[in-house]
């Protein structure tokens, strides 16, 4: 089973923390470039000196009525505590307006801002930049084409292809903005944020972070795209997602699916917390493209060191397998899913590889063998608790503890393939109406079906059956089915103890504490019975007790279910008011036994008073004994 690779931890929810931390900080240097009027006033007040604007020329004008200074070559000018370069600036007096053109530089502090022009207003505080936009602060570089200062700084944009890059991530958007006086912040369009060498990513359409970047959201259609090497990409999607940065956890809700290759989890909430812990609420599922399906009120998701640890499905938790469909199809009545379920259950892993599963409170497993050759078989058993062991990622061991109670169901394919002979030939007379219904008797007779109406008249038989054939038909019975009936051939091993252990590779079924099974009209009780499936053998030690047309209890015994034939060491039967003893007694398909060593006695006592010795006894039940 390779499911569970697809949800590996993996490092993106910490890594997007980090990043929209780290936004608020780059934004807000665009709006502290160019500070407001406020600013400047406050300047004023102290002991800065006063501006100073330098070119190659100045030329003065009126234009349309104020008085504008055209600064040619090498403008510079220092005020409110930064600086501004370009190659020409023009400088609107009256209403404190600047144009800037040509190899914009303003600088403040660590931060730098680039740009071709650039205008500033500092009466209404607003600032526009335009044309490869580009700022600097410390180990952060924001780039767009265009960039916004408004309200003194309070609200500031990258806008146009922005990016923003850092040492740990990389962001972008068609717009990225921040309003300074909430700290609150918003990446806008085509939102992209990734960490170096793009081993995870995050899209979406909008992205919200708080003051102090500790919160952040991404709520429109929102995307986690998480790579390793060697791994195909893991895919998150949800309606919104949020970033809690001091909790070190991610939250995802409304449809949320994540998918990795073919297997994919749904749920309508998803919580990461760290690298260690996923939980998944809301009518979670898991399912994989083999057909496996997990199911649970809650679906939680452990891992240590990055490496998946154990998966646990709680409240109503059920895990399908698809696997014995393809023998459904040809066998009637056969399951069409192996199904484990129960209060919880929980799947380790070591190596990445499934070791164990463990099924606690009102465990049941119905489980299809598609190894058989001979035979199609079924097994449904259920306990307080199912610990399945796996060897090579698959079941070698399942240990049913607690009030166990199971149903082994087989069937012969030969017996199958002759019923469904019986039946088609059956089918196709009555359809035909080319036999007669002694003929069609006939057949039912071979398929092994009681036909004590045969002594019936024609008439009425043809009536009969007629009306029998059309009662299926109407019932929505498919008179034409061609497939072998598993449930119309089956035989029923019943069973019940303190526990069983099934051994796959051996096919064994052990039964321990008060162990019981039921065949056919065979009973068996004892301390530990154990049923080799392949064989078709039984072995049971600790007072086993066989209760059929005949009674016998012993010491140990053994049956061989195909030949009918079995065997008790110191065993006593019971005949026309009589006990009988033998050192072996051994049974025969037509309920002969054969008694070795055996003594004939009318006495209950463990010791009798008295009794009959031959070497060797016959008994042929509800007739004599020789």
């Amino acid at each position: 089973m390779t499911w569970p690779r697809a949800l590996r931890g993996r490092k993106a929810p910490v890594v997007l923390a980090r990043w929209l931390v780290s936004l608020v900080l780059v934004v807000g240097a665009l709006g502290a470039v160019w500070p407001g009027k406020g600013a400047a006033i406050a300047q004023s007040a102290g002991s800065r000196p006063a501006s100073r604007l330098k070119a190659e020329r100045f030329i003065d004008r009126m234009v349309n009525g104020e008085p504008v200074s055209y600064m040619l070559g090498n403008v510079y000018i220092d005020r409110d505590s930064l600086t501004a370069r370009s190659d020409t600036a023009h400088y609107y007096r009256d209403r404190e307006f600047y144009r800037f053109f040509g190899n914009v530089v303003i600088t403040r502090d660590s931060s730098v801002l680039t740009c071709n022009r650039g205008t500033y207003d500092r009466l209404v505080g607003a600032g526009d930049f335009f044309g490869d936009v580009r700022l600097v602060d410390g180990d952060m570089i924001g780039t767009g084409r265009r960039g916004e200062s408004r309200q003194d700084g309070r609200f500031v944009q990258l806008i146009g292809d922005a990016l923003l890059v850092a040492p740990d991530y990389s962001v972008r958007g068609d717009t990225i903005a921040r309003d300074r006086l909430t700290g609150s912040g918003e990446a806008f369009g085509n939102v992209k944020i990734m960490e170096p060498g793009a081993k995870n990513l995050v899209t979406g359409r909008h992205a919200t972070f708080s003051a102090t970047g500790d919160v952040a959201e991404v709520d429109r259609d929102p995307v986690l795209i998480s790579r390793e090497e060697g791994g195909s990409p893991l895919v998150s999607e949800a309606g919104r997602m949020f970033f809690y940065r001091n909790e070190d956890r991610v939250v995802m809700t409304d449809s949320v699916r994540i998918r990795q290759g073919t297997t994919l989890a749904e749920a309508d909430t998803a919580v990461a917390h760290g690298r260690e812990r996923m939980v998944l609420t809301g009518s979670p599922q898991v399912s994989m493209a083999e057909g496996n399906t997990m199911y649970g009120q809650n679906i939680t998701i452990l891992y240590h060191g990055g490496e998946l640890r154990r998966v646990i499905l709680t409240g109503a938790a059920r895990m399908e397998d698809a696997a014995p469909d393809s023998l459904a199809e040809i066998y009637k009545g056969l399951p069409e899913m192996d199904v484990l379920e129960g209060d919880s259950i929980s799947v380790e892993f070591e190596n990445e590889k499934i070791d164990r599963t463990v099924v606690v409170g009102n465990a049941r497993s119905i489980y299809t063998p598609l190894d058989l050759d001979a035979e199609v078989a079924t097994n449904d058993v259920t306990g307080d608790t199912i610990i399945i062991s796996f060897r090579n990622e698959q079941v070698y061991l399942v240990d049913v503890r607690g009030n166990m109670a199971g149903n082994y169901k087989f069937a012969r394919v030969a017996a199958m393939r002759e019923m469904l002979g019986q039946g088609m030939r059956l089918a196709g007379m009555m359809r035909s109406g080319q036999a007669d219904s002694a003929a069609v008797a006939d057949t039912l007779l071979a398929a092994g079906v009681d036909t004590a109406f045969a002594t019936l008249p024609t008439a009425m038989m043809d009536s009969l059956l007629t009306a029998a054939f059309d009662s299926l038909a109407v019932a929505g019975f498919d008179t034409t089915e061609a497939n072998m009936s598993f449930l119309a051939s089956a035989e029923d091993v019943k069973y019940s103890g303190g526990s069983v252990e099934f051994n796959m590779k051996d096919k064994d079924i052990d039964i321990r504490q008060d162990g019981q099974l039921v065949y056919g009209s065979m009973k068996l009780t004892a301390q530990h019975i154990s049923l080799d499936t392949q064989n078709r053998e039984l072995y049971a030690e600790g007072e086993p007790l066989v209760e059929d047309t005949e009674n016998i209890a012993g010491e140990n015994l053994g049956y061989n279910f195909k030949h009918k034939t079995g065997a008790v060491q110191q065993g006593v039967t019971t005949f026309d008011n009589y006990y009988y003893v033998g050192d072996e007694i051994r049974r025969f398909p037509d309920t002969t036994l054969k008694i070795c060593g055996g003594r004939m006695t009318s006495c209950d006592r463990a010791k009798p008073h008295y009794h009959f010795w031959s070497d060797r006894m016959k008994m042929r039940m509800k007739d004599k004994v020789v």
